[in-house]
């Protein structure tokens, strides 16, 4: 009976710690697939419709701020600006638009390997990675949530606020 209780809490504990350590192999996982030239091991981490929607309000938020310093077609060109942005993100922030953006050298492995990550758990079924690269101020987050037992998806990016100004 001390054999059985022994094992139980061996493979409780063994479940419980890979539950708890899967969101850094997810992170690990997409790190590597842009190293690797590997959309694949980058897609399976995403929740694009969520992605896309986190994205658009964002950079519209930051558009509408900015056409509203502007004198002018300011509100104008808001308006044609939120349609470029929802075009753009319907393009690229998709499967085939991660591709696309590899392809062309937009997400590239040495800009990978520069980057410094770090995790924190917000809740049980929420993560936060801190993405920053040295000397640099515009530093974003990504934030994933537990699909199932040890899976996560990307579902929210905090942009840099001054992402406009570029």
């Amino acid at each position: 009976m001390k054999k059985i209780i022994t094992i139980l809490i061996i493979v409780l504990g063994g479940v419980g710690g890979y539950a708890w350590y899967s969101p850094y192999i997810v992170i690990d996982n997409i790190h590597n697939g842009i190293i690797e030239k590997n959309p694949d091991k980058i897609t399976e981490h995403i929740d694009f419709p969520a992605l896309r929607e986190s994205v658009k309000v964002q950079l519209l938020n930051q558009l509408i701020e900015k056409s509203s310093q502007d004198k002018g077609l300011g509100a104008l060109g808001a308006m044609l600006g939120s349609k470029i942005v929802d075009g753009l993100l319907d393009t690229y922030v998709t499967p085939s638009g991660i591709r696309s953006l590899m392809e062309k050298g937009k997400i590239n492995e040495d800009k990978a390997r520069e980057v410094v990550y770090d995790g924190e758990y917000i809740n049980y079924k929420k993560f936060k990675v801190s993405i920053s690269k040295p000397q640099e101020e515009n530093n974003l987050s990504l934030f994933m949530r537990r699909d199932g037992l040890s899976q996560w998806k990307v579902y929210d990016i905090q942009l840099p606020n001054n992402i406009m100004k570029k």
